[in-house]
């Protein structure tokens, strides 16, 4: 899926070389499953990646993944010591991907978040020594708000193509329905239901927080950095009262000197609670 400003915490480190290397081949297979492979339907592309990841579990033959992207990503699992299934488990929830997405509630938008883009978080967080148990449930949650806040930032163009990441049950709930979020209607129901996922996204970068203590010097500043921003993509779009669709939510110079400032002198902690 698209990215609109940054794919999640660990976006513009500044790595070594051989990490470069690898960070490219993270990005080529989360671009290649998710975009490029030739499925007319999410059930055509559930059936193939399932067979997919046997194959590769098995070190069997497949003629779907090109020879060297898959010749690149055994090369890096190798050299960097990474979890294959950090990179096999993604084939379990990309079939959403080509067809109409609709989440159905809370549980079902942080299953498929947690599937499908924290494992590739992992790859990162492995590469910067920050991939431990314990820290990738920081991880998770720092996904989550990265993950949100580019859905409200992509939520016209997301809506067009029929994926739907704003929780159907919230819909319900909030009396709002689907072709009045595609339409782009401004009401007050339509407010709190995206406030509704500006509080959750908060939530989740105020959980995750305690990673960015946790990592090497080298690596600290670059993620809070992206914290900070994402935060403050978030005070931009309250500013216009949840309105994404007339113009795209863009950061100041201002607001990214300020971002820049805060993530130098090590305060901002508490935007992540509003």
């Amino acid at each position: 899926m698209p990215r609109k400003y940054q794919n999640g915490p660990f976006e513009h480190v500044s790595w070594p070389a051989d990490k470069k290397e690898a960070i490219e081949v993270f990005e080529q297979w989360h671009d290649f499953i998710g975009n490029k492979c030739p499925f007319s339907s999410s059930e055509e592309a559930q059936k193939a990646f399932a067979d997919l990841k046997k194959q590769l579990q098995n070190n069997d033959a497949q003629d779907l993944i090109p020879s060297v992207l898959l010749t690149q990503v055994k090369n890096t699992i190798k050299a960097h010591d990474l979890p294959p299934e950090w990179f096999y488990g993604q084939l379990d929830v990309a079939h959403h991907l080509y067809g109409s997405l609709q989440i159905k509630d809370a549980v079902e938008l942080k299953g498929f978040i947690t599937r499908w883009e924290a494992p590739h978080a992992y790859l990162s967080a492995k590469l910067a020594d920050a991939a431990y148990t314990w820290q990738r449930k920081l991880i998770d949650e720092l996904t989550m708000g990265f993950f949100i806040v580019d859905m409200l930032l992509q939520l016209p163009e997301y809506l067009e193509k029929d994926r739907v990441f704003v929780p159907l049950s919230e819909l319900e709930h909030a009396n709002v329905s689907l072709h009045q979020l595609q339409n782009g209607e401004r009401t007050d129901a339509v407010q709190r239901l995206l406030w509704k996922q500006t509080i959750r996204a908060r939530d989740a970068f105020a959980q995750g927080q305690p990673l960015i203590k946790e990592l090497d010097r080298k690596y600290r500043g670059r993620v809070k950095k992206n914290w900070l921003t994402a935060l403050e993509y978030i005070n931009e779009i309250e500013k216009r009262k949840y309105d994404v669709w007339s113009a795209p939510v863009e950061l100041s110079s201002m607001q990214r000197f300020q971002v820049f400032v805060l993530s130098i002198i090590g305060r901002g902690a508490s935007q992540a609670r509003g």
